[in-house]
C-alpha cells in the first residue's frame, strides 16, 4: 500500500513595493529686518549778522554783540542761533529773539527683506504590501 504524501505548499514571501516619498514644501518664512534709522543733524551755518545788534546786546566790556550773548555777558561769535537757544542764551543777530528750531525728521532707509527658506518636509507613506495569492491546498 502506497500512502500518497500531501502536496508541499511553500508560500511566497509578500512583495513590498515602497511608494515614493511625498514632499510637501512649506512656504518660505520672510522676516524683515528692523528699519535702520539714521538721524540727520541740521547743517551748521556760521552766523552772518546783517543787521546791527539789538538793544541791550552788549558784552561785559560794553562792546556790541551781534551774535550770541551768554548770561554771563560773554559774546560768542562762533555759535549759531540754534546752539545759542539751546543754552538759553540771547540771540542778538538781527535784533530779534532766537528763531524756533525745527527738528529734522529721521531718515529711514529700508533694507531689502531677508528670505530664509525652510527645509522641505518629507512625510513618508506607509509601505504598500501586495499579498500574492497562493493556491488552495489540494483536497
Amino acid at each position: 500500500v502506497v500512502t500518497p504524501s500531501p502536496p508541499v505548499v511553500t508560500p511566497s514571501p509578500p512583495v513590498v513595493t515602497p511608494s515614493p516619498p511625498v514632499v510637501t514644501p512649506s512656504p518660505p518664512v520672510v522676516t524683515p529686518p528692523p528699519p535702520v534709522v539714521t538721524p540727520s543733524s541740521p547743517p551748521v551755518v556760521p552766523p552772518t549778522p546783517t543787521a546791527p545788534p539789538a538793544a541791550g546786546c552788549t558784552d561785559f566790556a560794553g562792546a556790541p554783540c551781534a551774535t550770541c550773548l551768554a548770561t554771563n555777558g560773554v559774546c560768542y561769535s562762533t555759535m549759531n542761533a540754534d546752539e545759542c537757544g539751546a543754552f538759553g542764551f540771547r540771540w542778538c543777530a538781527g535784533g530779534g529773539p532766537v528763531p524756533p528750531t525745527t527738528p529734522s525728521p529721521p531718515v529711514v532707509t529700508p533694507s531689502p527683506p531677508v528670505v530664509t527658506p525652510s527645509p522641505p518636509v518629507v512625510t513618508p507613506s506607509p509601505p504598500l504590501v501586495t499579498p500574492i495569492p497562493t493556491d488552495p491546498p489540494a483536497a
